[in-house]
């Protein structure tokens, strides 16, 4: 049910606000640098890491075991490149050649930029917590296992 909840919440939060505002910009002005391109692959990573959160909830139902090292990776993956991708749009967003401002046609699609862009430190901050959490969990998975397989083996010798 929450992977189903994030999936919403990200449509609500990408996809919403694009299509609302959507007849009000005009995406063929061109400014300095070409926002409209870095909007289309955010919105298009977002996509990929919500068929990862699809995928993970049919890991859930249906291979109980697999799904913390598949969780594990392809969140990784997802928020790498989520990461790559919000670091280029800084470079964007902020470098000399960025005019977007200034001109009336593209104003709207820079403020929907620094709103994703917005969106993408607090992305960034739950990454980073996640990865503090990663070493510990896997840390945590592995002593479990290996004291499983001990008590095993003494049941197993006891028998």
């Amino acid at each position: 049910m929450r992977i189903m909840f994030s999936i919403f919440i990200d449509f609500t939060i990408y996809v919403v606000p694009i299509t609302l505002l959507g007849a009000h910009i005009d995406f063929n002005a061109t400014c300095g640098v070409d926002l409209k391109m870095w909007i289309l692959g955010l919105l298009m990573i977002v996509f990929v890491s919500n068929l990862q959160k699809l995928f993970m909830y049919l890991v859930v139902q249906y291979c109980r075991a697999d799904r913390f090292l598949y969780g594990i990776v392809t969140s990784g993956i997802a928020f790498t490149i989520l990461f790559a991708w919000l670091i280029y749009g800084n470079i964007l967003y902020y470098s000399k050649n960025n005019d977007c401002m200034r001109q009336k046609p593209t104003r709207l699609l820079a403020y929907i930029c620094l709103g994703y862009l917005y969106v993408g430190y607090i992305q960034i901050g739950y990454a980073l917590s996640y990865a503090y959490i990663i070493p510990h969990a896997l840390t945590k998975w592995w002593t479990l296992k290996s004291r499983s397989r001990a008590f095993q083996n003494q049941i197993d010798s006891i028998s």
